[in-house]
């Protein structure tokens, strides 16, 4: 049994990607590959827990360079309506990773093959001209998904997403929900009935998972390719969501010099014309709201028979207690910013 709104298995789990891990296929399976996908060249996978032949994969021959993401048919429509999005914000001049012409193609019967040109890249290595970069460029991103044709679609579904999760929510607090860790179960009790809120004001179409894997840096010139909009055809949020988002990964948790980080994107980020942070307190409930709905996230996977690790867990319960706390420097920083 499966859910057509909850995410699939990222490719990278932990807070920031490490350095992707391709290994070679067994020979018939690298065969198969090669038949579904129309490609004569080598093939190697990815490092993940996914089961032959659902994955991604890398394949490469002569001057041709493909990423394949194998899916289970019941998940196409989704991986359909993100590919679609993807290319129109492309056509706006936003760098993506759009998928080639004449796929997906059949799997072995109850899979899809997606294929996109392989980009050679980096992820986010904490240079200041990456953070102001990327800034630029999410402002942009937002200016043009505004305009998405499909908004109307978007937001019917990304609010029906909204109630499943309160409904759950509900659940969880009449004990009706097993399987969920005792510390995200104490802050999935506590939680404020209008937390989930704070996401949606304001709302329009927005990324929706601007993790550090799904940002690459490419290019002679470095610039950021935005990857994966599968969660946008649900993305229905404040801009501000996907700007506290990449607060988060790129220079709250990860940064020797979080507020220098922190400085560059925003900067970046208002002058291109972006929606403002009224306040470090706003900001810390985005982040707090995003956290309660990864949990929420687990629990409706667990209710499905849909384990997680005990790790996925953990990760967004250190990042919930990380959004209660006080920074003095990030206070003052936005305080600051909110009035250039």
């Amino acid at each position: 049994m499966s859910s057509p709104w909850l995410p699939r298995a990222p490719a990278h789990s932990s807070l920031q990607p490490r350095d992707t891990a391709w290994q070679p296929l067994p020979r018939k399976q690298s065969f198969l590959i090669r038949q579904w996908s129309g490609f004569s060249g080598s093939v190697l996978q990815m490092s993940s827990d996914h089961r032959f032949p659902a994955g991604y994969y890398r394949l490469h021959g002569g001057e041709q360079h493909l990423f394949v993401k194998i899916v289970p048919c019941r998940e196409a429509a989704r991986l359909r309506a993100a590919e679609r999005v993807a290319a129109f914000v492309c056509k706006g001049g936003i760098q993506v990773n759009c998928q080639l012409p004449g796929y997906p193609r059949p799997a072995g019967g109850d899979y899809l093959l997606f294929a996109s040109p392989y980009v050679e890249g980096t992820f986010y290595q904490g240079e200041a001209r990456q953070a102001a970069s990327v800034g630029k460029a999410l402002a942009h991103l937002h200016r043009i998904l505004r305009r998405c044709p499909w908004r109307k679609a978007i937001r019917r579904r990304g609010l029906a997403r909204q109630r499943k999760l309160r409904d759950r929510l509900h659940l969880i607090r009449r004990g009706q929900v097993d399987g969920i860790p005792t510390a995200a179960l104490s802050i999935l009790e506590k939680v404020d009935d209008h937390l989930l809120e704070r996401l949606c004001r304001d709302a329009q179409v927005i990324h929706g998972d601007l993790n550090a894997g799904n940002i690459l840096f490419a290019g002679h010139d470095r610039r950021p390719v935005f990857l994966d909009f599968e969660d946008t055809p649900t993305a229905w949020f404040s801009p501000l969501t996907d700007l506290a988002y990449l607060l988060e990964r790129l220079a709250l948790c990860s940064s020797s010099s979080p507020t220098t980080t922190a400085e560059h994107l925003l900067r970046a980020y208002y002058a291109a014309g972006g929606m403002r942070f009224i306040s470090a307190a706003q900001l810390n409930q985005i982040l707090q709201a995003l956290a309660v709905r990864a949990l929420l996230l687990l629990a409706e996977k667990s209710a499905l028979g849909r384990s997680s690790t005990t790790e996925e867990w953990q990760k967004f319960i250190i990042l919930h207690h990380a959004a209660t706390q006080h920074d003095p420097r990030m206070t003052a920083l936005i305080a600051r910013l909110r009035d250039t």
